[in-house]
């Protein structure tokens, strides 16, 4: 999780630096997010089309394009999600701090951040959040989590509970 780590350094170090130019780091933090938000969406909606060599039925590949960033790089795609967890709940020690200075717009970036973070975490690492909804009784979002992992032994020969690197 180094880029969870990166992403937690850098929101309180910019958060102590809005201390003394309060305006100044918190458009640099909003820029550092929205990046990190534009990076994720453009890795999210590239690259859907699933290899021909796998052969899939119309709802493996409905799932693979929703979640064909995990299912690509696994590992890769977990970094991103802790990065996004981190900027996610740290924008709320900014929120009061955007609002105390009458920061209006970076703060109603950062509350949109806020709300948007969740639904792309969960298609970033789906596996966790899927199999915990089946075992509270959905049985839909169960099957996903089993065709993700299926996809994920098919593409790179690791099941995502896996001990190994995941840099296949």
């Amino acid at each position: 999780m180094i880029l969870g780590s990166l992403a937690l350094i850098v929101t309180l170090s910019l958060l102590v630096l809005s201390f003394f130019v309060a305006e100044v780091a918190s458009w640099i933090y909003v820029t550092v997010v929205v990046g990190l938000d534009l990076l994720v969406f453009a890795a999210d909606r590239t690259a859907r089309t699933p290899p021909e060599r796998l052969a899939l039925s119309a709802f493996e590949t409905e799932v693979f394009e929703r979640h064909s960033v995990y299912i690509r790089l696994p590992g890769g795609a977990s970094e991103v999600c802790a990065a996004l967890q981190a900027t996610r709940w740290l924008s709320l020690l900014w929120l009061p701090w955007l609002l105390w200075s009458q920061l209006w717009w970076p703060a109603g970036i950062l509350a949109a951040h806020f709300a948007i973070t969740a639904a792309i975490s969960v298609r970033m690492n789906p596996v966790g959040p899927y199999l915990m909804a089946a075992q509270e009784g959905n049985s839909e979002l169960g099957r996903q989590a089993a065709v993700i992992q299926d996809l994920l032994a098919r593409m790179h020969g690791f099941e995502p509970d896996d001990d190994a690197d995941h840099a296949a």
